[in-house]
C-alpha cells in the first residue's frame, strides 16, 4: 500500500499550453478543471506535481495544496501566427497536430520535470509532447490523457508514432475510446477509457438569489460548435409561447480554431455552422482575430424577433467555482453542442445540481443524459426539435423537477472518486504499486 514503508511515488501532472489557472491556481478552461480535479485525488496517494503555463501570475500551491510549477510559453506568438496563416494557406496536417506544435513549451516541461525527477508523467491533450519529454526521461512511465478526437481526424501517421510513445492512451469518455481504438488498432491494448466526473457535494448549494424557473442557460465558449445559434433558433420558435422564458448565456464569446474546424466540414451538423466563422478567409480574419466573437453574438441577436432580443442575455465568464449558483439558480440547461463532445461536463455539473438538461444526442453527451430521465435528447442541429424539447419542460415545470432531482442521483455515478479508483488503478499497474482513493473519499 502507497504511503506505508517506501516513499511516495513522485506523479507530475502536465497541463496543455492553451490552459489557464487564475492567479488563486483556480482552473477556467475545460481541461485544466479535469487535470486539476484528478491531481487532487492523485495527491492522496503519491507525491504530486502540476505544471502549469505562465500566462499570468500563478501561487506556489493550488488550492488543495499541490505545488505548482510556471512554464513557460516561448512559442505562443508563434503558434498565433502560424494558425492566421492557416485560414488563407491551410496546411497538412493543421498546425495543431503538427509535431513541433508548442515544442518550446514542451522543451521547458521536459527541463521543470529533469529537476523533479518523477516516476510517472501524466500529459493532458496533445501527444506532441511525448517525444521530447520521454527522451528527457526515459526511465519515467507516461500517461496521456486526450480530451478530444483530434488524433482521429487526421492520418494516424500524424500523431500515431507519438502516441505509441505512451504506456498508456487515456480517453475521457466511452465514446473517444472508441474513436481512438477504430483509429489506432494497433494501440488497443494501451487505451483506457477514464471518464471525466463531477464533485456533486459542490452543487448541492441553495441559491442566495432568487430562482429563475423560466430561464434556459448555456455555460462554456460561445462559438458555432457550441451551437448557440441553434438554440437562439429554437427559442425564437416558442418565445411567443413562454413570455417569462429567458435565455441566458454564459462563457467567453471566441472561435474555435479553423484549423480544427476545417477538419469538420464534411460533419453535417457541423457544416451549417461553417458559415459564421466566415465565408472566406478576409471574413475568418475578421471574426477571429479583429473582432474576436463579436461577429457571432451579433449574429444571435439576429436571429431572434425584434421585441424578443431583450430576452437573451449574455454575460463574461466566470470563475469555476461561481458555476454552482448559476446552475441552482436556472431552470433548466441547454447543451445544443452540434460538434461531438467527448464528455459534456456543463450537461453533468447541471445534473449534479438538480437541473434537467437538454442536449444534443451525440459524441460523450449521451453517456451523461439519459433521455426521458434526466433530461431530453435532441439531434444535433435541429432547432425544431430542440425547441419542442424546451417547450415540453417550460410547459411543464414538475416533469422538469422531477428530471432534475434523477439527474441529481445520476450525477453521483460521476462522481470524480470513480474516475480516480480507474486512474489510481492504471497508475498502481505501472509504477508495481496498490494506490486506492482516499477513505474519506469513498
Amino acid at each position: 500500500m502507497i504511503g506505508s514503508g517506501h516513499r511516495r511515488p513522485r506523479l507530475a501532472v502536465v497541463l496543455q499550453p492553451r490552459d489557464r489557472l487564475d492567479a488563486r491556481g483556480v482552473p477556467s478552461t475545460s481541461v485544466a478543471i479535469v487535470a486539476t480535479a484528478l491531481a487532487e485525488r492523485l495527491a492522496e496517494r503519491a507525491e504530486v506535481l502540476l505544471l502549469a503555463p505562465a500566462s499570468g501570475p500563478l501561487p506556489e500551491r493550488s488550492p488543495a495544496g499541490i505545488p505548482i510549477v510556471p512554464v513557460a510559453l516561448p512559442d505562443r506568438r508563434r503558434e498565433d501566427l502560424l494558425q492566421l496563416l492557416e485560414l488563407w494557406w491551410p496546411s497538412h496536417p493543421p498546425r495543431l497536430a503538427a509535431a513541433d506544435y508548442h515544442i518550446g513549451y514542451w522543451r521547458e516541461v521536459a527541463s521543470a520535470l529533469l529537476r523533479y525527477a518523477p516516476d510517472l508523467v501524466h500529459l493532458h491533450a496533445y501527444p506532441q509532447a511525448l517525444p521530447v519529454v520521454r527522451e528527457a526521461l526515459p526511465q519515467a512511465r507516461f500517461l496521456l490523457h486526450l480530451h478530444d478526437p483530434l488524433a482521429t481526424l487526421v492520418p494516424p501517421s500524424c500523431l500515431g508514432p507519438a502516441l505509441a510513445l505512451a504506456d498508456r492512451i487515456l480517453a475521457v469518455s466511452e465514446f473517444l475510446g472508441t474513436r481512438l481504438r477504430r483509429s489506432f488498432p494497433e494501440l488497443v491494448s494501451r487505451i483506457a477509457v477514464v471518464p471525466n466526473g463531477i464533485d456533486p457535494r459542490r452543487f448541492s448549494q441553495t441559491p442566495t438569489s432568487p430562482a429563475e424557473p423560466a430561464t434556459v442557460l448555456q455555460l462554456g465558449r460561445i462559438s458555432p460548435e457550441k451551437g448557440h445559434h441553434v438554440l437562439v433558433r429554437a427559442f425564437a420558435r416558442i418565445c411567443a409561447r413562454f413570455p417569462a422564458a429567458r435565455l441566458l448565456f454564459v462563457g467567453r464569446a471566441g472561435f474555435f480554431p479553423w484549423s480544427y474546424v476545417r477538419l469538420l466540414a464534411s460533419d453535417p451538423p457541423m457544416r451549417e455552422a461553417l458559415a459564421f466563422w466566415g465565408r472566406n478567409p478576409v471574413d475568418r480574419l475578421v471574426h477571429q482575430v479583429l473582432v474576436p466573437g463579436r461577429a457571432y453574438v451579433a449574429d444571435l441577436a439576429r436571429l431572434l424577433p425584434p421585441d424578443a432580443r431583450s430576452r437573451l442575455a449574455i454575460r463574461p465568464p466566470v470563475g469555476h467555482d461561481a458555476i454552482p449558483e448559476l446552475l441552482v439558480r436556472a431552470g433548466l440547461v441547454a447543451v445544443p453542442s452540434v460538434i461531438e463532445e467527448p464528455f459534456g461536463l456543463p450537461a453533468a455539473e447541471a445534473m449534479a445540481a438538480g437541473r434537467p438538461v437538454v442536449a444534443s444526442a451525440r459524441g460523450g453527451l449521451p453517456e451523461c443524459v439519459i433521455h426521458g430521465e434526466t433530461g431530453l435528447l435532441v439531434p444535433a442541429g435541429d432547432d425544431r426539435a430542440l425547441a419542442d424539447a424546451l417547450g415540453t419542460l417550460l410547459a411543464d415545470p414538475e416533469r422538469a423537477r422531477e428530471m432534475g432531482e434523477r439527474g441529481r442521483i445520476r450525477a453521483e455515478a460521476l462522481d470524480w472518486r470513480h474516475s480516480a479508483e480507474r486512474l489510481l488503478a492504471i497508475c498502481g499497474e505501472l509504477l508495481g504499486e496498490t494506490l486506492e482513493v482516499a477513505a474519506r473519499d469513498r
